[in-house]
C-alpha cells in the first residue's frame, strides 16, 4: 500500500462537515432521561445519512464514529437513534445502489450468510438483527472504497477510543457502582467489558502505528501523536476498569506484534517494549491495577463464565437441535437466560456447529495472509470473542464486527 493519508485537501469540506456533525453529537451529554428534541434528532440524523448517498465510501467511517458515539455515550438518549436495525437497513440501502457486484471470492461468506438466513427461517425468526448486520457487512465488503476511505475507516476506530476515554475520565464518578461490597468500584454507564474491547480496537491500531507493522510505506508524523494519545488514553481507562478479557486480547495481539514482526529491527522491537513496560509500571505505582489484582485473585470463575458455559452447553446438548441451532438469540434463551459471554458459544447455540466452523475459517483465511498487522487485528478478535459476545450481541457491534470489516478491506491491500 502506499502512503497513509486521509487526503484532506481532495475532500475538504466533507472532512469538516462530519467533524462539525460529530462535535455536536459529543455535545448532548445529558446523563438524566432527557432526550433532544424529537424534530431536532430527525434533521440531525437526516444531516448525517444524506450526504452519504454521494459519499457512500465514508459510510463504515460514519457507522463507527456517530452509531459507535451514541451506543456507548454517558448519554441514555442523543441526536440519532438507538436502534441498530434502523442502521443496519439504512446501509443496506446505500450498499444496493453502490455495490459492484454480488459475486466474490469469498463465496463462503455468502454461504455463511443464506445458512443464518434458513436457520432463522426455520426457527420461524424472519431478518434478525443479526442477518441484518452479515448483510450489511457483506454489501460494506462489495462497494468501492477509496483508499483514503479505508484510512478514514482505521482512523474512526482510534477517534472513537479516545472520546470515550475522554468521557470516562469526565463522567465515570457519576457512574460508579461497588464491586461485589469492597472499597473498590468500576464504572457502568455501559458494560466496561464491550467498553474494554471497543477501546482495545483503537489501542491495537495504534499499537501497530507507532510499531511500524502497518502496510503504508509511509506515515505522516502528526498522525502519531493521535496514536499515543490513543494508546495512553485507553490503557489507562482498560486497566481502570479491570477488564481482564480485553487485556488478554490485547496482550497476546502484542506479543504477536513484538515476537513476529520480521520487517521492525530488534532495537525498535526493544525500545517499544520497553516503553510498554514503562507505562504499566507507572499505572500500577499510582494504583491503577487494584481492581484489576483483586478480581483476579477473589474470582476463579470468569466473574461467573465458566458455570453459565457450562450449563448452557448441557441444555443444549439435551437439544436435538444443536447440530443446526436454534436461530438468533437462542443463546440468551437457554437457562440461565442471560448473556453467555462467548462468541463461539453463542454462536454454537444459535446456528449450530457450522455456524461456529464458518466463524473460524474467516479467521483461518486472515491467518494465511502472513500479514503480521492483520494477524495481530485477527488474534485480537479471536480472544476477545472468548470472554465476550461482540459478534452475535448488539452491544459490542460496533467493535468486532467492523473490525472484522476493516480486515477484509485490507486483505485485498496486502
Amino acid at each position: 500500500m502506499g502512503d497513509f493519508s486521509i487526503l484532506f485537501k481532495k475532500h475538504r469540506y466533507v472532512y469538516i462537515y462530519y467533524i462539525f456533525m460529530f462535535l455536536i453529537c459529543l455535545s448532548w451529554t445529558n446523563t438524566s432521561l432527557v432526550a433532544p428534541p424529537t424534530f431536532l434528532r430527525i434533521i440531525i440524523t437526516c444531516l448525517i445519512f444524506f450526504p452519504l448517498l454521494k459519499y457512500v465510501w465514508l459510510l463504515p467511517t460514519v457507522l463507527v464514529l456517530f452509531v459507535g458515539l451514541r451506543f456507548n455515550s454517558v448519554a441514555p438518549y442523543g441526536y440519532i437513534p438507538q436502534t441498530w436495525s434502523f442502521y443496519l437497513i439504512i446501509s443496506i440501502v446505500l450498499c444496493i445502489f453502490n455495490v459492484n457486484r454480488f459475486y466474490t471470492k469469498d463465496r463462503f461468506l455468502i454461504l455463511f450468510l443464506v445458512y443464518v438466513f434458513l436457520v432463522d427461517l426455520f426457527n420461524l425468526i424472519f431478518l434478525s438483527d443479526f442477518f441484518l448486520l452479515l448483510l450489511s457487512l457483506y454489501l460494506l465488503c462489495r462497494i468501492e472504497i477509496k483508499s483514503e476511505g479505508i484510512n478514514m475507516f482505521l482512523l474512526s476506530f482510534v477517534l472513537l477510543s479516545v472520546v470515550l476515554s475522554i468521557y470516562y475520565f469526565l463522567y465515570a464518578n457519576e457512574f460508579e457502582v461497588s464491586y461485589d461490597i469492597t472499597d473498590f468500584s468500576r464504572s457502568t454507564w455501559v458494560d466496561p467489558n464491550y467498553l474494554g474491547v471497543l477501546l482495545g480496537c483503537g489501542l491495537i491500531i495504534s499499537l501497530a502505528f507507532l510499531m511500524k507493522i502497518v502496510p503504508y510505506k509511509r506515515v505522516d508524523k502528526k498522525y502519531y501523536i493521535l496514536f499515543c494519545l490513543c494508546a495512553l488514553l485507553s490503557i489507562s481507562v482498560i486497566v481502570l476498569q479491570a477488564s481482564r478479557g480485553a487485556l488478554l486480547s490485547i496482550g497476546t495481539s502484542f506479543i504477536v506484534m513484538v515476537f513476529f514482526s520480521k520487517n521492525v529491527s530488534i532495537k525498535r522491537k526493544l525500545i517499544f517494549s520497553s516503553f510498554v513496560f514503562f507505562t504499566f509500571l507507572v499505572l500500577f505505582y499510582i494504583g491503577y491495577f487494584d481492581l484489576l489484582f483483586f478480581r483476579i485473585e477473589s474470582d476463579t470463575t470468569g466473574s461467573g463464565r465458566t458455570g453459565i458455559w457450562l450449563e448452557k452447553i448441557n441444555n443444549a446438548l439435551n437439544n436435538t437441535l444443536f447440530i443446526i441451532g436454534g436461530g438468533y438469540q437462542n443463546s440468551m434463551e437457554l437457562p440461565p437466560k442471560i448473556d453467555p459471554h462467548n462468541d463461539y458459544l453463542a454462536l454454537f447455540l444459535d446456528y449450530g456447529i457450522w455456524g461456529v466452523l464458518m466463524f473460524i475459517f474467516f479467521w483461518v483465511k486472515i491467518f494465511k495472509t502472513k500479514s503480521i498487522f492483520l494477524c495481530s487485528l485477527a488474534i485480537f478478535c479471536c480472544f476477545a470473542s472468548l470472554t465476550i459476545s461482540p459478534v452475535t450481541n448488539s452491544t459490542g457491534w460496533c467493535s468486532i464486527p467492523f473490525l472484522m470489516l476493516l480486515i477484509n478491506k485490507l486483505k485485498n491491500k496486502v
